[in-house]
């Protein structure tokens, strides 16, 4: 039986949902409530575990990439947090309940960059800071624009209009957009 974390008096039923998803480890902190009024009513002390466990986890992940990559390498890399604001498309329905699948291009970074696969993340930096600068500012740094079908490609890490533009305006189903940087089209998914 686990006692509530707010009141230790009646047994806990309920569990944070975001302790859940940080996976903050219950024998190590206490994270369930016996009702939602003591959750609510504990919320201020509570709400500093995620945000210790979120800053344990950054620098655990940060450290883990660094010796992945052999030092210090990823300070000459910069993405914009806009990123995660332009969707990655899934290709088939099994994409898009895959757990690890990249949801938006921020999510694509981190997954090149925690693979090694530091060219394709360089790439992905370059291809994009001139996307999220024409998006905000348009051509000519006035008016904001929509980009056509842009592609992301997992071979290289481009990120931008594919080569077969034309045939990927029509939005039809079967065209995959054809990397414009390597020319694969077996390895990439729409951007929205």
């Amino acid at each position: 039986m686990t006692s509530c974390a707010g009141c230790s008096e009646r047994e806990a039923t309920l569990k944070c949902p975001t302790c859940v998803k940080l996976g903050v480890n219950p024998s190590e902190t206490n994270y369930s409530y016996c009702s939602q009024a003591c959750f609510k009513a504990n919320w201020k002390s509570h709400k500093k575990i995620h945000a210790s466990f979120s800053s344990a986890a950054l620098a655990s992940e940060q450290s883990a990439v660094r010796s992945k990559l052999g030092g210090d390498i990823t300070n000459s890399l910069s993405f914009s947090p806009k990123l995660a604001s332009i969707k990655v498309t899934p290709n088939s329905p099994s994409e898009n309940t895959e757990k690890n699948f990249p949801r938006n291009l921020h999510n694509a970074s981190e997954i090149f960059l925690l693979t090694g696969n530091v060219s394709s993340a360089r790439t992905l930096s370059s291809s994009t800071s001139w996307i999220i600068e024409l998006l905000e500012n348009g051509p000519d740094g006035k008016s904001t624009l929509k980009l056509g079908r842009a592609v992301i490609c997992w071979e290289c890490g481009y990120a931008g209009i594919p080569k077969n533009a034309d045939m990927c305006d029509k939005v039809a189903v079967d065209v995959k957009g054809v990397c414009w940087n390597c020319g694969r089209d077996g390895e990439t998914n729409f951007l929205k």
